[in-house]
């Protein structure tokens, strides 16, 4: 099997830094919203052909096979064991109706995706991703609606328009994937760390400042200041190795 890619791995282990304790939020309205969704997006056209006695699962890249091929009740399937974190993670920061707005479009955007997406790693990783940017945009749109400017914005201006990614970010994936996600998580905003990983990724800032909703000198403000953020926290400790190390002799 190939290495998972590095940013995959990093999402993952910012999913299980940040992952609140699960709730019981009622999911049934949600699930009934993005199957209708889906269903209208990829009408079925077959009804499941497994034997009621069957308890095996489907693993979720069979489940999103299934679905596109017209199985609509691989998609009750696929999203039992995801909707509830996803629901609870975006909850954590939006409020609970765009956080299921956000939630319905992580979903139907995989879905959209789904005929050309190649899986090189477990589907909750994708997923989760989906439901960042869902987050982010949500978070840009109550922004907007509530006249308030959007963290940093109003620095964009002290960025050249010319400026280009720093090769200190490609720097960050001779770290580990575990010790990356923990830094990310504990010094830098939502927006900053997806600003990372799509550059890790090779996005154009363009790219990025369409994914996210801002500009592009917006992209390169958050880039310097995460990555100022980063190497603070990932500096190597200059405290002495031993209480008494540094009195005098």
């Amino acid at each position: 099997m190939n290495a998972l890619p590095f940013t995959h791995l990093v999402r993952d282990s910012l999913l299980q830094h940040s992952l609140p304790p699960a709730t019981e939020a009622p999911v049934n309205a949600l699930r009934q919203r993005i199957y209708r969704a889906a269903v209208a997006l990829v009408p079925p056209s077959t009804t499941s052909l497994r034997s009621t006695g069957s308890r095996a699962r489907r693993t979720d890249d069979a489940l999103l096979a299934d679905f596109l091929h017209g199985d609509a009740s691989a998609l009750e399937e696929l999203m039992a064991p995801h909707l509830q974190w996803m629901q609870d993670w975006a909850r954590k920061h939006l409020p609970p109706h765009e956080a299921d707005d956000a939630v319905q479009e992580a979903f139907i955007g995989l879905l959209q995706r789904a005929p050309t997406l190649q899986l090189q790693a477990p589907l909750r990783g994708y997923l989760f991703g989906f439901l960042r940017i869902a987050v982010l945009r949500a978070l840009r749109s109550l922004s907007r609606r509530r006249g308030q400017p959007l963290d940093d914005e109003h620095l964009a201006h002290q960025v050249p328009a010319d400026a280009v990614p720093s090769p200190e970010a490609a720097l960050l994936t001779q770290r580990s994937h575990a010790e990356l996600a923990e830094a990310l998580e504990r010094t830098c905003s939502l927006r900053e760390q997806e600003v990372i990983l799509f550059t890790l990724e090779g996005q154009d800032d363009r790219t990025i400042a369409s994914a996210l909703d801002i500009t592009e000198n917006h992209v390169r403000v958050l880039r310097h200041r995460a990555l100022a953020k980063l190497r603070q926290a990932l500096a190597p400790s200059t405290a002495p190795a031993h209480p008494g190390a540094s009195h005098g002799r």
